[in-house]
Order: structure tokens, then sequence, then C-alpha cells
């Protein structure tokens, strides 16, 4: 899922430069994409946690806890930016891609 999302993204960049994609659906997929690899390593790693750890319960240590929040934070803020970015983020990518559209053109 990582790999595809951040794929298309690259795409929709190419797109987006000839005035064909959306800057923040663009936004979108990278983010989708990034949620997913950082899911992915962070349940990776708890993984081998768990197998090193001779059968002690999930999230029984420090480390496994962590890792388990860190990993639902990340998903919480890839899906949240992804599906009902607030307006002032949305506007704030507009804005940069307008800006680097401006700064390819004179350049």
């Amino acid at each position: 899922m990582a790999l595809e999302s951040l794929r298309y993204q690259r795409l929709m960049k190419k797109r987006e430069k000839l005035g064909l994609a959306d800057p923040v659906v663009t936004n979108r997929f990278g983010i989708w994409g990034f949620a997913a690899a950082a899911s992915s390593l962070l349940t990776l790693a708890l993984g081998i946690i768990m197998v090193r750890s001779n059968g002690l319960q999930l999230g029984a240590d420090t480390l496994g806890s962590g890792i388990i929040s860190a990993t639902g934070i990340v998903n919480t803020i890839g899906w949240w930016l992804t599906f009902m970015p607030p307006a002032a983020y949305t506007s704030w990518i507009k804005g940069r891609a307008d800006k680097q559209a401006t700064e390819d053109s004179h350049g």
C-alpha cells in the first residue's frame, strides 16, 4: 500500500506541473503512503519484540506499549490528514503549490 501510494504521488506530481492534478490530492497520496510505510515498520518492530519476548503478552513491556501507541498515532494522523484535513492545512498545501508553480515559471 505504501509503495503504490508513493508511486502514484510521483505520477500526480508530474500531472500537477501540467495543471492536470490538484496539489491537495497529490499531497494526500504522499501522506497515505508515508503513514502506511511508517505503520508497517512499527508493526514489524512490534513483531520482532513479540518473537524475542518469549511469549509475553503484547504490550507487557514499555517498548512494546510505546510502539503500539506510536502506530496508533501515525495511523490517526495519516487518516486525518488524508480524509479530513483542516482548512488551514489544505490552504497551506495550495499556497505552497502556487508558490512552486510561480518559481518554476520564472526560473
